[in-house]
């Protein structure tokens, strides 16, 4: 058996220096990588609006006006895709359009955000199932 050389010695321990982590790193990845995939990448903006919205369920103004008012839950307010200013979305003119018609006993809320997944909708709707809306509104953007 020969001896080691000097530079022998330094690619195996290049190698396990930088090899290992690199192994390691992209077992993680994998398995971090199935993980977000499974449950979606969530954004600060998107779990921001969902914290503002659970807030806006457990408020006690939303809880007294869903006992005795018709309810309508809207998901995926299609014009949000255009990044119109909040005012101009679907709940905040349906609710002024109601204020305007003298209907105060119909109340709208719910969430909109772009690119709402399957799962997200799946979500939000079983947080509001125990409410009972008595009207639910899925409106769908399909674009050009």
């Amino acid at each position: 058996m020969t001896p080691m050389t000097a530079r022998r010695k330094l690619s195996i321990s290049c190698g396990i220096a930088f090899g290992v982590p690199a192994l390691i790193t992209a077992i993680l990845a994998i398995g971090w990588g199935e993980q977000i995939a499974l449950f979606g990448y969530k954004s600060h903006r998107l779990i921001g609006e969902l914290n503002a919205f659970e807030a806006h369920l457990a408020s006690p103004e939303h809880q007294a006006a869903i006992t005795d008012q018709f309810t309508v839950a809207v998901f995926g307010d299609s014009t949000h895709f255009y990044k119109l200013p909040e005012d101009r979305r679907m709940i905040p003119s349906l609710n002024r359009e109601l204020a305007a018609r003298g209907r105060d006993d119909i109340v709208a809320y719910g969430m909109a955000f772009t690119a709402l997944t399957a799962w997200d909708y799946y979500l939000l709707l079983n947080r509001v199932a125990p409410e009972q809306p008595d009207l639910l509104v899925l409106p769908v953007h399909l674009g050009a």
